[in-house]
């Protein structure tokens, strides 16, 4: 996702029924971001390539500004090296609202493969440039949601139940909508 995007997401995070822009709190971010990219504790890669912005190259601020993105891994894990305890989602990133309905146990499971799912492949997708299959990423995340839900799944079985409607998307958000990437 593009810098300002994630600015607006971790807003959108901590403060979920205030516009991100009016209260001011996606500039502070946006600046955040900046500073951390420009220590180097933020890693952006250029959207046109997929190659990571050095921060000391010439030119590296207005390109991580203009071409930049960052991905939701990434994200997360520089909000959690800095002790934030914010974690951003892909619904934040879309602005859609958390609903809190009642889920069934499927649900649930369904949940958090594609949450796993969504968070290896993109990590993937930025260390190789590949769009990784279903097949992979159901391998990928088979030992984590075991662990988690204390099942002894096949990753066939978590591909085709778990992942049945999942399918990769780059988090590189335009208007605040997730652009799918086929392969």
């Amino acid at each position: 996702m593009r810098i300002a995007d994630a600015a607006a997401a971790i807003a959108r995070t901590v403060e979920p029924k205030t516009d991100p822009h009016e209260s001011g709190l996606a500039s502070r971010w946006n600046q955040e971001l900046l500073q951390g990219f420009l220590r180097g504790d933020l890693k952006i890669c250029s959207s046109t390539g997929g190659l990571p912005i050095r921060a000391g190259d010439a030119g590296a601020l207005v390109g991580a500004l203009t071409t930049g993105v960052v991905s939701l891994v990434e994200l997360n894990r520089w909000l959690t090296s800095m002790g934030s305890g914010i974690e951003v989602t892909v619904e934040t990133i879309a602005g859609k609202p958390r609903t809190q309905r009642p889920v069934s146990n499927a649900e649930v499971v369904r949940d958090a493969a594609a949450r796993m799912a969504h968070e290896w492949a993109n990590e993937h997708f930025r260390k190789t440039g590949e769009i990784p299959a279903e097949e992979m990423v159901s391998k990928a995340i088979r030992v984590k949601l075991n662990a988690e839900f204390g099942r002894d799944w096949s990753h066939q079985t978590i591909r085709r139940h778990s992942l049945k409607d999942w399918s990769f998307s780059v988090i590189s958000l335009t208007a605040q909508s997730a652009r799918a990437v086929k392969p």
